[in-house]
């Protein structure tokens, strides 16, 4: 699993540039949460999460408690061949 935490991150434009030994030193910082069912809470308004979330694959829909959604995000892979 850390390996895998290791290549994804490394994507990031975010982790780009950073000391490799700082960078090593965060990962076991980082866990995965695998989301697969469309319209699964992630991160609820008004409450404060006890994670930060990174979206590595797939999309995600920001939706207000009034059920207005105000954002759609996805993300690119770094390869337009690796797009989905």
């Amino acid at each position: 699993m850390r390996a895998f935490v290791r290549e994804q991150l490394g994507a990031i434009p975010l982790f780009h540039g950073v000391d490799p030994d700082t960078y090593e030193a965060m990962l076991p910082l980082f866990d995965c949460l695998d989301v697969e069912a469309a319209g699964a809470d992630i991160i609820v308004e008004g409450v404060l999460p006890p994670f930060l979330c990174i979206l590595c694959h797939g999309a995600v829909s920001i939706i207000l408690g009034n059920g207005l959604c105000v954002a759609q995000l996805a993300t690119h892979a770094a390869e337009p061949h690796n797009s989905y």
